[in-house]
């Protein structure tokens, strides 16, 4: 079998059962899509109103960051779980370049593109 299906099967293997427990794990939990409290889920359901914003000075600085405990996605997945299981993806991702990396530079390479590689790099 071919190295790169094996190396994709396996993280397969290992992302969807995670993403799985996640997902059971917010649902489990009970989130409400329609707490009183959370301006997200209003404006999400359709249901929100207009608040009047006061400004503040300081641009980004003052930014509001909603609480993602409060809200669900996609049929009641947890807000922060949505989050923690991106970036868990995220460093597979990042672990799967890796590996590849390594791979490619472990590979044998003829004298001749070598040097044109190196010539390539210099004057870049």
């Amino acid at each position: 079998m071919n190295r790169k299906f094996i190396v994709v099967v396996r993280t397969l293997s290992i992302v969807v059962p995670l993403l799985a427990g996640l997902a059971t794990r917010s649902a489990a939990q009970g989130v409400s899509e329609n707490r009183p409290d959370s301006a997200i889920a209003a404006a999400a359901t359709g249901t929100a109103q207009a608040v009047p914003v006061e400004h503040k000075p300081g641009g980004e600085a003052n930014l509001i960051i909603p609480d993602l405990s409060q809200v669900s996605f996609l049929g009641g997945i947890h807000g922060r779980s949505l989050l923690m299981g991106g970036l868990v993806i995220c460093a597979l991702g990042l672990l799967f370049g890796l590996v590849f990396y390594g791979q490619l530079k472990r590979m044998a390479v003829h004298e001749s593109m070598r040097e044109v590689s190196e010539l390539i790099y210099v004057t870049c």
